[in-house]
């Protein structure tokens, strides 16, 4: 409901605890979808603005995929 439209469903910080405030903590976007789940053109959108800043975003269609990514 805080978010504009289209922010991902999840925001990740990966990092050790003592670095999560450094620059080499990693940001990570999660939308989730089903196998036939398609993205909202402002999901689409905010994709877009998230990699172009460099940040990771992921869209999640099978939960082998989210354990990859959390491991």
């Amino acid at each position: 409901k805080c978010c504009r439209r289209g922010t991902a469903d999840f925001i990740v910080l990966k990092g050790d605890i003592d670095t999560m405030l450094r620059p080499h903590c990693r940001v990570i976007f999660l939308e989730l979808k089903s196998p036939q789940g398609k993205q909202t053109k402002e999901q689409i959108e905010f994709q877009e603005m998230v990699e172009a800043q460099g940040a990771i975003y992921r869209l999640i269609r099978l939960i082998e995929e989210l354990e990859a990514i959390l491991a």
